[in-house]
């Protein structure tokens, strides 16, 4: 604005469908070509994996001088923890081209003793590179990195009333029932995660009931029961609790008894865009799950907990953090409802899954100068997110504490996030960054570029800090100082 007759020149590669107050100038070539690599998986398929890279080849002729079909040979390696595993040469059509790959070696662990949330592998990385291109127009899409998925085991402890105990005939202890289990612990089988071991519920009651803190699992299950103390090393959850929550502001108020034959009926509490509220309630529309009584749920720190479920306009189910604790209650028996014979169920506890153990990042392969949302997990002290330059350094960019937070990745390579727990505990999450797909494509047109609206009536304002008027008097003091030495020396 200070300068109403600036002209603003845009030196791109491509063209815009609308530059309004902006002269595009184009220095791409019409005939630049670009190879690379947009895509890049991993799929665990029996007993091997399967790995499959998408190759983009990027022109604008899609036929040669003779009206045939355009193509290009190149050749295309994969690298496992940086070691050539395979090569092929692959002939590539204008557009997506999927190169796969597949390894026999067994790299599947026992699934049959936790469920994990990540396939357990025994590679840390895998590399694509495209090898050899002559005339690419972009050499920094011609490789692509992906590093394995987390070797997260789970372990959950059910503690519930519901338990069947019985007498093992040889130790003569009381243990729960193997077989005769409840609703909860079924309904976990069936989505896919299991207990961590034959886990003597009657012993974790009495720890719990005695004050004992109970430690080593990454969910803790209360169902009618509740414990002295939270624990704070894993997520929580309290189903019908008999009091109120331990160490939360959660508080239960009197409880609210159907009529016969007219039940209340759960639904999920005001939309909220916040992310608990949405994960909580996916799949979850207003059906009828019907209820035969509950205790409504309060809080005296709305900060840290938010209304998820309803009955009667009342709260029934609240999630919340208790520092890095995510905790959920659900104020109502599950055997009072019609929930267990509804498709409800098994979607309301996967929900509950996906929120009270989150992935630390949602993804593994990132655009560069994308935005990376880190869920701190719990336990947790310290985060530092460092960057690995090309000499294999380590730069550390920044250290904070362990909270949710986000983070932007602004170069190509790798950055990592190194989680430290209490003692010497650790545990690194690599962010590997590449072109963005629309980057790669020299044949894309640009959308729309605006310069700032000019107000050709403004008045234009000197600065008055401007030097050349002093700099004018200091030559013009010069001239006369020297013209004085001149004409005495003269005359």
């Amino acid at each position: 604005n200070m300068n109403p007759d600036t002209n603003v020149i845009f030196y791109t590669d491509k063209d815009y469908f609308d530059a309004d107050g902006v002269e595009i100038v184009n220095f791409a070539s019409e005939d630049d070509e670009n190879i690379g690599i947009t895509n890049l998986t991993d799929t665990l398929m029996g007993a091997k994996y399967i790995f499959n890279a998408t190759v983009n080849f990027f022109t604008p002729n899609l036929f040669d001088e003779e009206g045939n079909t355009v193509t290009r040979d190149v050749s295309v390696s994969l690298h496992i923890d940086g070691v050539l595993v395979s090569t092929q040469t692959v002939t590539l059509n204008a557009g997506k081209n999927i190169i796969t790959f597949a390894t026999k070696e067994s790299m599947v662990a026992d699934t049959a003793i936790y469920y994990q949330i990540g396939t357990i592998s025994e590679y840390e990385s895998i590399t694509v590179t495209l090898d050899g291109l002559e005339g690419d127009g972009l050499a920094t899409d011609d490789s692509r990195t992906l590093y394995s998925a987390q070797a997260d085991r789970v372990k959950i402890l059910v503690v519930s009333t519901y338990a069947e105990m019985i007498k093992d005939p040889d130790s003569n202890k009381v243990e729960a029932s193997a077989s005769k289990t409840t609703f909860l612990v079924t309904v976990l089988r069936n989505i896919g995660y299991t207990l961590s071991n034959k886990t003597d519920i009657k012993q974790e009651l009495s720890q719990v009931n005695n004050g004992g803190a109970i430690e080593g699992y990454d969910l803790y299950i209360f169902d009618g029961v509740m414990p002295q103390v939270l624990p704070d090393d894993g997520a929580v959850w309290f189903f019908n609790p008999p009091s109120d929550p331990v160490g939360t502001s959660l508080e239960l108020g009197s409880k609210e008894k159907a009529e016969v034959g007219s039940p209340f009926y759960m639904i999920p509490a005001v939309s909220s865009d916040t992310d608990a509220y949405k994960i909580l309630t996916k799949n979850i529309g207003k059906r009828n799950i019907a209820v035969g009584e509950y205790r409504a749920l309060y809080t005296s720190d709305s900060k840290k907990y938010e209304e998820i479920f309803t009955c009667n306009t009342q709260a029934v189910v609240m999630a919340g953090k208790e520092n890095n604790v995510r905790v959920v209650c659900v104020s109502l028996d599950i055997h009072m409802t019609n929930l267990p014979m509804l498709i409800d169920f098994p979607l309301i506890i996967n929900n509950m899954l996906t929120y009270s153990l989150p992935d630390v990042v949602e993804q593994r392969a990132f655009d560069v100068g994308q935005t990376v949302k880190f869920s701190a997990p719990v336990g947790a002290t310290e985060v530092e997110l460092r960057y690995h330059d090309e000499n294999g350094e380590i730069n550390v960019l920044d250290v904070m504490e362990a909270n949710d937070t986000e983070f932007l990745l602004e170069k190509i390579g790798i950055y990592s996030l190194l989680v430290k727990y209490d003692g010497d505990n650790e545990k690194i999450f690599y962010l590997p960054t590449s072109v963005p797909a629309d980057e790669s494509d020299t044949t894309a047109m640009g959308d729309t570029i605006v310069a700032e609206e000019v107000l050709t009536t403004i008045e234009v304002e000197k600065d008055p800090m401007e030097a050349w008027p002093y700099v004018a008097m200091i030559l013009l003091a010069v001239i006369v100082i020297e013209w004085g030495v001149y004409y005495r020396d003269e005359f």
